[in-house]
């Protein structure tokens, strides 16, 4: 038995074990505008930051064309232009600090858990260099940051941190970004966090086996 657990999957299952078992059967819930913001706001920012180019004679920077005839989704474009140049100037010319490591990457790693054959798999929104040579992992979401909210998104993060670590990229920092409320959230990433998550595949593995969807 080969399971394969991503991201969404574990989020739908801390959601409702329910939605989980819908998700795992192809069940697709039907596009609503929030989906919608969240789906444009991440292809149209991962094609900026592929088409950002650095001028080497005039030290400047060269950003695209980026913008929206929806007003939510062109304040979130007007605030994330501005969110670049905060970052380029705490970057002092860096241009390894300022550019991301990687863009919209999905990372990958293969487990055994309790004798079966388990596959971790997440798209991460975009992993940066830092300074001290490790690497940061940061989430770009269209909602809101409530208290709710941020709790999932470290879940999230410490998930990603796992799956970065197998790939070697080692990972203490993970961060996320409201493009509407302009707002940048820092979390520590410790091995006590990534503990629970496993905790929270082994149960997931264990119901899948049983085939009991109620935790």
């Amino acid at each position: 038995m080969k399971i394969r657990i991503s991201k969404t999957l574990l989020m739908a299952w801390l959601e409702c074990p329910i939605k989980f078992k819908n998700l795992l059967e192809g069940k697709v819930e039907e596009e609503s505008y929030s989906m919608y913001l969240g789906d444009m706001f991440h292809y149209r920012v991962a094609d900026f930051w592929r088409n950002v180019i650095f001028d080497s004679e005039s030290k400047k920077l060269l950003l695209p064309e980026i913008d929206s005839k929806d007003e939510r989704l062109k304040k979130m474009f007007d605030n994330f232009k501005k969110y670049v140049m905060r970052r380029w100037e705490a970057s002092h010319n860096n241009l390894n600090l300022f550019f991301p490591k990687y863009i919209e990457r999905k990372f990958e790693t293969v487990e055994n858990v309790d004798g079966e054959v388990v596959e971790l798999v997440g798209v991460v929104d975009m992993v940066d260099s830092l300074e001290d040579g490790s690497y940061g992992i940061v989430e770009w979401k269209t909602g809101s940051p409530t208290q709710k909210n941020l709790r999932n998104v470290k879940i999230e993060l410490v998930f990603y941190k796992y799956l970065l670590e197998k790939n070697g990229l080692k990972v203490e920092k993970g961060a996320v970004y409201y493009p509407y409320y302009n707002k940048f959230f820092v979390f520590d990433l410790n091995e006590s966090d990534v503990d629970n998550i496993l905790k929270i595949i082994k149960s997931i593995v264990f119901h899948l086996k049983t085939n009991t969807f109620y935790h």
